[in-house]
């Protein structure tokens, strides 16, 4: 099996910088950024009124509607529908600034390293036979991808834990992310997918102990919007057949939870500087692209899977000294599971290895081969063969539009 492995991002000076101003509006209880170019209108007219006043402006998003922004209550009013909505203006720390603040523990030492190769691959451990069930049993391709992957686990067992993420229609969108990082930050998009790029959550949400803590109050647990703004649904075994959605069982067909649309990926292109327009132009490209190479993309107004199996899992290796920053035991719905916490400890066990977790893994920490890395494989066989070739094809459609000058800029700020 190929390697999974990452070159070192190369960060552009403007995402060096931590704190910026940055426009924000909030809906559903969560404020969210404005694209970059009506930040950039709605400062220009904030300095232009000393920070005071009303102001009736045009959205990027809606150019035939006007706006009321009033600057002494922190409002924004449609004056079609007359819905309110709060507004601000803050000096934000960027999410990508450090990652979370939990100091690194101690990687593991040499000898413990080798007590973990010694006892191999993860999902393999006390296991007295191996079976990969029969669906993948009969279907030759998921088989090799199994057996390549069970290969990358035995690999990487002495200083990596792994973990099995399984999804179908967003494969576009993670696909569309990774293509961004590597016009941005040469992010090796051939290798892996990117599940998580967008601010997202991440400053309020910044680790999986964080995230323990909260989610069992909202009353939606892990299909909450701020959880899947940052949060990843995982198995630690691709062969237990105790989870929710073992890989076993749901490789071919994928696992995906809330609905999808185009509209997900234009909001990605926006806050990336593109225009509302231009990202209405440019989204029904990535889902020809897409359709091209055999992606399913159905919930995006395309073809679906020629083979009927539109099923892909991400394989994600975690340094094992930064588990329990990351990613933490989990029943379903993401409730802790704490007979099997602190889940580092526990993935260092003998076995057998069971049971579901919910990662948050900050975005920069993706882009680290020393701290996170990813394999992806596909159900269908002709996309997963032709996935580098998507993947040359998406990144060169984009980098023109994001990767020189203002527009790279634009970018930049939009992702952190």
């Amino acid at each position: 099996p190929r390697k999974p492995k990452r070159c070192a991002p190369v960060i552009t000076a403007t995402a060096d910088v931590a704190c910026r101003i940055a426009w924000e509006w909030e809906g559903n209880s969560i404020w969210q950024k404005f694209c970059a170019s009506d930040m950039e209108m709605l400062e220009r007219n904030f300095n232009s009124s000393a920070g005071v006043g009303i102001k009736i402006v045009r959205f990027s998003f809606a150019q035939d509607t006007d706006y009321e922004i009033d600057l002494a209550n922190w409002t924004q009013k449609n004056l079609t529908t007359l819905k309110i909505r709060k507004i601000r203006r803050a000096n934000v720390v960027s999410s990508w600034n450090g990652d979370s603040k939990i100091p690194d523990p101690p990687e593991l030492s040499a000898s413990d390293v080798r007590v973990q190769g010694q006892l191999g691959s993860q999902s393999k451990r006390m296991c007295p036979s191996i079976s990969f069930g029969p669906q993948i049993s009969a279907h030759t391709h998921a088989t090799r991808c199994f057996q390549s992957m069970l290969l990358n686990e035995e690999k990487y067992s002495g200083d990596w834990a792994v973990f099995y993420h399984s999804y179908n229609n967003p494969a576009l969108i993670y696909e569309v992310q990774a293509a961004i990082a590597a016009v941005l930050f040469r992010f090796k998009s051939n290798y892996g997918t990117l599940p998580r790029l967008m601010r997202g959550c991440f400053a309020e949400l910044p680790d999986a102990p964080t995230l323990m803590a909260v989610l069992p109050t909202w009353p939606e647990q892990d299909h909450s919007t701020k959880f899947k703004s940052v949060g990843i649904c995982a198995t630690v075994s691709l062969l237990a057949p105790d989870s929710e959605a073992p890989p076993t069982g749901v490789f071919l067909s994928g696992y995906n939870v809330g609905a999808i649309s185009t509209s997900i990926i234009n909001d990605m292109l926006t806050t990336c500087g593109v225009t509302r327009d231009q990202a209405t132009l440019l989204t029904p490209q990535l889902v020809a692209l897409a359709e091209k190479h055999g992606l399913h993309v159905a919930a995006f107004g395309g073809r679906a899977s020629a083979s009927g199996c539109p099923g892909h899992l991400l394989q994600i290796f975690i340094r094992r000294h930064l588990v329990d920053k990351y990613a933490y035991a989990a029943h379903p719905m993401g409730v802790p599971d704490r007979a099997r916490h602190p889940l580092g400890a526990y993935l260092r066990t003998p076995g057998p290895l069971h049971g579901q977790a919910r990662i948050v893994v900050h975005p920069s920490a993706f882009l680290r081969a020393a701290r996170v890395r990813v394999n992806v494989f596909s159900a269908d066989e002709a996309f997963h063969a032709s996935r580098p070739a998507f993947q040359q094809e998406l990144t060169a459609l984009l980098a023109p539009i994001l990767g020189a000058g203002p527009a790279r800029e634009r970018a930049a700020r939009g992702v952190f």
